[in-house]
Formats: C-alpha cells, structure tokens, sequence
C-alpha cells in the first residue's frame, strides 16, 4: 500500500502536457512499386518535462491509431507507444490488412497468394542522437502475423516484397538513418532498410534490403523526404530505386522519431 501511495503521489507531481495530433502522409517509390496514403490520430501525454534545460529531456506516453491504403491494400492500426525519454521508445501494435491485388510485377499472383487478409502483432523500439550537426536515428520492429487464406500458399508482403510462409512465420524490419544538418530546415545523409522473414518451421531466412541517398526539407507544417539508390531481395537482384515522401503535420508532436 505504501508503494502504491508513493506511485500516486509521484504520478500526480508529474508536469504534465496533454493534446492530440493529425497527420496525413503520402510515400511513392519505384521499388518497391506504389503509391501508398496514411491519415493518422495519436494523444500526447508528457508524463515529465525538462525540456527547458535541454530540448529532448521529455518523457511521454502516445497512443496511436492509423489507416493507409494504396486503394487496392487498405490496413487498419492501432498502437501504443512509451518513450522514458524522448529519443528512446517502445510500441505495441496490431494491425490488419486487406488486400485485393490481381498482379503484380515481382510475383505471379498465380501461384502465390496477393489477395489474403493479414493481421500482425508487433513490437518496435525507436533511438534517435546527435553530436553537433550529425544526426541518426534506428527503428528496430519485429512483428508475427496471421493470414487468413484456405490455400497453402505464401502470401506477398507488398512493402518488402518478401514471401510469408503461411504458418508460423516471423518478419523482422530494421531502418538507420545518419545525416548531417546543412541548415534549420535541411538535412541529408544516408539510409538503410534491412527487412528478413523466417519461416519458424524451416528457420529458413529470405531478406530484401534497400540503400539510398536522401534529403529531407522541413518547410511550414510539412516535411519532405526524396531518396535515390537500390533495391533488392533473395528473390530478385538490386536495381534502381527511388522514393519520395510528403508529412502534413496538421498538429505539433511530441515524437522526434516521425
């Protein structure tokens, strides 16, 4: 009991900030291929503020919900997410996916499954640093997931292009960025995408992996991003690849990691 009175105490002594957040974004990329729309809901809480002192030194609580679609794959999610500190995070998530594709240019839909529906549990952890004008940020997810189809046939991850076994299969996704800040509104650098299936039947593992060159502009409520470089998975070799995102910010954030 006395800890739980210390807990209450501590808790209600917490500066605390509370609000709501809106964001719309749109990705395009040739590889790979699509066009991919996300409108999103997330609360603010700032459980502890010393921000004052240094900008990051902030703790908060966030929940989020979001959809996106490309019209012919529209998924649904929901999240939480619980940063200690600003730069250092954790979420748990679930989402579910639609998908009602007929072709595709990587795989022949005839043989593999691109119109299942797949749920995913998931599990990813944020850091973001900096020195000076250099800065890096690292997402590690890891996510399990259910596909519901009567077929035996993998189904096509779409923004991977990796193959999912139909049971007891395992996506890991890991993106680092590091970059230089040329001004207030402008950074570049290098980044990397690693994402790797495994088939926890087989322990077989299959991988796709994308490097670019990218600039990212912060102009008013909207942020840019453009990215030039390769793309590639076991199943397929490396080829030219580009993207180009676009955030509305409708609403400040407390996250530094979107």
């Amino acid at each position: 009991m006395n800890l739980l009175l210390t807990a209450l105490v501590f808790i209600s002594s917490l500066s605390a900030e509370a609000f709501f957040e809106r964001q719309i974004s749109g990705v395009v990329s040739n590889r790979p291929s699509g066009l991919a729309l996300t409108a999103g809901l997330a609360y603010n809480y700032k459980v502890w503020d010393d921000s004052q002192t240094t900008f990051w030194k902030y703790g908060y609580i966030r929940p989020k919900i979001g959809y996106d679609t490309s019209f012919l794959v529209n998924t649904g999610m929901a999240e939480l997410q619980v940063y200690p500190i600003s730069i250092l995070g954790f979420t748990a998530g679930s989402s579910y996916s639609y998908r009602s594709i007929k072709k595709n240019e990587e795989y022949n839909c005839d043989q593999v499954s691109c119109q299942s529906e797949l749920h995913r549990n998931y599990f990813r952890t944020n850091l973001n640093l900096g020195a000076g004008k250099f800065i890096s940020s690292l997402s590690y997810q890891i996510e399990h997931y259910t596909i519901s189809h009567d077929d035996l046939w993998p189904s096509v991850d779409f923004g991977t292009l990796l193959l999912i076994p139909h049971e007891n299969g395992q996506q890991e996704k890991m993106t680092a960025f590091l970059g230089y800040k040329a001004s207030d509104t402008l950074d570049v650098g290098v980044l990397e995408m690693f994402n790797q299936v495994t088939d926890q039947s087989t322990d077989i593992k299959t991988k796709s992996e994308g490097q670019y060159v990218v600039a990212r502009l912060k102009e008013g409520d909207f942020k840019y991003m453009a990215g030039l470089g390769t793309f590639g998975t076991d199943y397929n070799e490396k080829s030219f690849a580009a993207i180009f995102k676009v955030i509305w910010v409708i609403d400040p954030s407390l996250s530094l990691a979107e």
